[in-house]
């Protein structure tokens, strides 16, 4: 509903929109949303939601944020509640290889955004921690090697954690931090978009995967693209 509303905001301009975002987010702030929640390993999903949930909420926040007058208080109401659902999410502790691999991108993700529209730059640190973790895990053939863990879904999760990752990225560059040219050992995300492009062009003729047919069933969804237009 967030997204909607934000991307009908921004694509009409009428404030209506935009208001009905708001008042959507100040009656979740009102009624603490997405801080009661329980990570359980067998039962994880509720726990992925969140992630995009408070993501989508903040991003869609940023949209109207310094373009249409917001009562300071309502302000601080809608930014404190994104602050302490992300915290509260954040540093739930989570099981490998949640704690580490796209889900780790994807709450970083939420960090970065929510650490801009709440002028909080701890958080915002904290998530741009993931671009350098991200980095470090590039390998030489440009695989990401908590990707290639994933077996047959290893595209899949190549793609995935670029999706958060290049997002993370976008946000710190509105902000004036290139992290897109960043190289650890040589390496940048040039070479894991390479390797992922190849592989989906010609994915058995690429060296690096794990062996066996890969999965390619999330190339139907173009959600998953959503990172190549930035």
């Amino acid at each position: 509903m967030s997204s909607d509303l934000a991307g009908a905001w921004v694509a009409t301009g009428d404030q209506y929109y935009a208001n009905c975002l708001l008042d959507v987010l100040e009656s979740w702030a009102e009624k603490d949303a997405l801080l009661e929640f329980d990570y359980d390993l067998s039962r994880p999903q509720a726990w992925y939601a969140i992630e995009s949930m408070i993501f989508s909420a903040a991003l869609a926040f940023s949209t109207v944020t310094g373009e249409i007058d917001i009562a300071p208080q309502r302000r601080k109401k809608i930014s404190d509640w994104l602050v302490r659902a992300a915290l509260k999410h954040f540093n739930t502790p989570a099981n490998r290889p949640s704690c580490c691999n796209n889900h780790y991108y994807r709450r970083s993700l939420y960090m970065t955004i929510v650490g801009v529209i709440a002028d909080n730059d701890k958080m915002f640190e904290t998530g741009l921690r993931s671009v350098h973790s991200g980095l470090d895990d590039i390998q030489k053939s440009g695989a990401l090697g908590l990707a290639m863990n994933r077996g047959w879904r290893a595209i899949h999760y190549q793609n995935y954690s670029l999706l958060y990752l290049v997002m993370t990225m976008q946000v710190a560059y509105q902000q004036g931090y290139d992290l897109f040219r960043q190289k650890v050992n040589g390496r940048s995300f040039e070479e894991a978009v390479d390797f992922l492009l190849l592989a989906l062009e010609n994915t058995y003729a690429i060296e690096g995967l794990p062996p066996g047919e890969q999965d390619l069933a999330f190339t139907n969804d173009e959600q998953y693209f959503a990172w190549i237009e930035i």
